[in-house]
């Protein structure tokens, strides 16, 4: 079931995030969703002393890839988590490829289930059991709502492949909540930097941001497990034109050319909808706010698989 706070009875049996009870937060009205902004943005308060943390995106491969617990991949993933969690982290926002949707949706179950939508046999039956939080996922909406764009809850909604095969190595403990943001269906390069500023602040209240895709995603969605590893030569200029803007580019010039990507002359071979490149404008957007030229991201993970792009880039800032 989709959920809204635009009814009298959500509104009443809301209870804010921050903990200030039912009583404490006003209602603005955006289009057809209502929502609490607590005094606070976020509703969870200020945070103090916490440091920022990290905003990621992993180009996550086939399925099978990461089905193999001796692949390399498998190592690089634990020690990336290692890396970026800290003992303020209090939660995962997570956007994924492999879920579009008509709005931007946010699973809002406390157990969400997981998804075998990956056509991988040696994956199925797997669990990640992190749990969900309707708390947590409702703060994403204020964020978001706050930031321009229509949100909405889905509460029947489990977990993609793309989200829970990289997470559920990443974080084996699965002692972290868990909320999965959805694409727009407009695939609209602007509106997700958008959305990747929005969200910005709850790097400062203890959420990381993952983005999970592909810099260069060969075959659109049914990339063929025959081809080589090697990427083409188009989709090689492409991911180098993108890595030199995310890892050597200032936030201004770096956000103009990223929401401008379907210009570059390789992008269509590169890419042939968009949609695994998304979750990279999301997290590119949520590093925006220092605008100064010190502000880029790092090259984490670098190599292809079947022709997907397995680059991966983290934002400290």
């Amino acid at each position: 079931m989709l959920r809204d706070f635009s009814s009298t009875q959500a509104r009443a049996s809301y209870r804010c995030p921050s903990g200030s009870g039912t009583g404490d937060y006003r209602i603005v009205r955006r289009g057809a969703i209502s929502v609490c902004f607590c005094r606070t943005l976020g509703s969870n308060g200020p945070v103090t002393g916490r440091e920022r943390q990290a905003a990621l995106f992993i180009g996550h491969g086939l399925p099978s890839r990461l089905a193999d617990a001796d692949e390399p991949v498998h190592a690089w993933l634990r020690r990336i988590a290692q890396a970026i969690r800290t003992p303020a982290t209090r939660g995962i926002v997570c956007v994924s490829a492999h879920w579009v949707a008509p709005r931007f949706t946010v699973t809002t179950s406390e157990t969400p289930h997981t998804l075998e939508d990956h056509g991988c046999e040696a994956l199925r039956g797997r669990v990640f059991a992190a749990p969900g939080s309707r708390a947590f996922a409702r703060t994403v909406i204020e964020h978001l709502l706050h930031g321009g764009q229509q949100a909405i809850g889905d509460d029947t909604r489990g977990w993609d492949h793309g989200a829970w095969l990289p997470l559920s190595i990443m974080f084996p403990e699965h002692d972290l909540p868990v909320v999965e943001l959805s694409l727009h269906a407009s695939l609209d390069p602007e509106v997700h930097f958008a959305v990747g500023r929005a969200l910005e602040p709850m790097r400062d209240k203890g959420f990381l941001l993952i983005g999970s895709g592909g810099l260069a995603h060969e075959g659109g969605e049914q990339p063929s497990s025959d081809r080589g590893d090697a990427l083409s030569d188009a989709s090689l200029r492409f991911q180098s034109w993108v890595i030199d803007l995310l890892t050597r580019t200032a936030p201004y010039a770096r956000a103009r050319g990223l929401t401008r990507f379907r210009d570059h002359p390789d992008a269509r071979l590169a890419h042939e909808r968009g949609e695994h490149f998304l979750p990279m404008l999301v997290v590119a957007g949520a590093a925006s706010s220092d605008r100064s030229q010190s502000n880029v991201g790092e090259l984490v993970h670098a190599g292809a698989h079947k022709g997907l792009s397995t680059a991966s880039i983290l934002f400290r800032r």
